[in-house]
């Protein structure tokens, strides 16, 4: 056996010669922990579990008078962990986050000097997590029991507030243009059906045949419809292809009311309205021209304005059917037991980590002096 051969005999009697100093770093870091560990203030955490939807995007099937809901392609399916992700990257983003600084007046009691600070103080309050069953927890850890489970539940409302305002779905996009559509129409329904009563007032001793009307009423009504039809297809090519199935259905119904609409305008011989005759408004004759258009402009504002309102109902049906949900499995509530600091482990982490550290100092300090003693035996031969 060499000279220089550690056994465990020698381990042992470094540990015996060092104990001294290990005992002082071993009892030093465990009084240490012991006050730091009583000196942190209590904490409590509050979470609040939530079921990621399964958020479907429909294509808009039946915003024709008279035809069934349904989808008329298929259906788009994002996976519910992608959608989990998704609400997990909102609620860490700087917007939903600045919503609750403001919220709870976080930045003072922080005492941050910028709001990026608070911000990443926020951050390290919340854990965010998502299971494989797709549900995400937001765990909120503070000072204040009840300040955790507010603000737990702030961030579901924040989440919820944000999909509303920024999740634009198919049925979203139809009800907004449709909207906008519908509120022009009415205006001018409201217009044509007041020129109509003053040109009746004006011209009271008027003669005007049944047939002036009936005329006017149905070519009104076939371009309001032709009007419905050419809103339905320009809403439905603000979120769809022009490849779409349900593209090519609705330009075919565009072309057959027009075909119809000219054929009414042109007088077609053997064309009956309300059992008479049909002829060309052109050849009405006189005031009664003229009031044969205004009653055709307000059928035409009227049949807009009722088919624009079957639609607009329909596409808020899609939107809410469309618009990712917020379900919450369980609210946050104020907790009454402390989540920390866990004393007791703090005490034999550190008390644990202290021994080994001492241990390792007590084989340095040996090794330390061992390389010095040939030095000092080789100066005074030197000398």
């Amino acid at each position: 056996m060499d000279d220089d051969e550690i056994n465990l005999l020698d381990y042992w009697r470094v540990l015996v010669k060092r104990r001294r100093l290990m005992v002082k770093i071993v009892v030093g870091a465990f009084v240490a922990s012991v006050v730091i560990s009583l000196a942190l203030p209590k904490v409590y955490t509050a979470e609040t579990v939530i079921l990621a939807a399964q958020s479907e995007n429909r294509i808009l099937s039946s915003l024709t008078m008279g035809m069934e809901t349904g989808p008329s392609a298929p259906s788009f399916f994002f996976g519910q962990n992608e959608v989990a992700k998704r609400w997990e990257a909102i609620l860490r983003s700087r917007s939903v986050l600045d919503v609750i600084l403001k919220l709870f007046g976080l930045v003072e009691v922080f005492e941050a000097e910028t709001q990026e600070d608070a911000r990443k103080s926020l951050e390290d309050m919340v854990d965010i997590k998502t299971s494989k069953n797709d549900t995400l927890s937001i765990a909120v850890t503070d000072e204040e029991p009840k300040r955790a489970a507010d603000i737990a539940n702030a961030l579901v409302q924040a989440l919820d507030t944000f999909n509303k305002k920024t999740v634009m779905t198919s049925g979203g996009r139809a009800r907004e243009f449709i909207e906008k559509r519908l509120a022009e129409v009415k205006k001018d329904l409201a217009r044509e059906e007041e020129a109509l009563r003053a040109f009746k007032e004006q011209n009271k001793s008027l003669e005007v045949t049944a047939q002036a009307g009936s005329i006017a009423a149905a070519v009104g009504a076939v371009q309001g419809q032709l009007m419905a039809k050419e809103v339905e297809l320009e809403t439905l090519l603000s979120y769809a292809t022009s490849h779409n199935p349900r593209v090519d259905l609705i330009r075919n119904e565009v072309a057959g009311l027009q075909r119809s609409l000219r054929e009414l305008e042109s007088g077609r011989r053997g064309d009956r309205v309300g059992g008479t005759v049909f002829v060309p408004l052109e050849e009405v004759p006189g005031l009664s021209l003229q009031y044969a258009r205004l009653v055709r402009n307000a059928a035409i504002q009227g049949t807009l304005y009722e088919v624009l309102a079957k639609q607009y109902e329909i596409a808020r049906i899609q939107e809410a059917q469309d618009t990712p949900t917020i379900r919450i499995i369980d609210h946050a509530v104020v907790p009454e037991k402390k989540s920390g600091p866990r004393r007791a482990l703090i005490v034999l982490l550190a008390t644990f980590t202290a021994g080994f550290f001492a241990v390792f100092t007590a084989f340095f300090l040996e090794w330390l002096e061992r390389t010095k003693q040939p030095l000092a035996q080789a100066s005074p031969q030197a000398s």
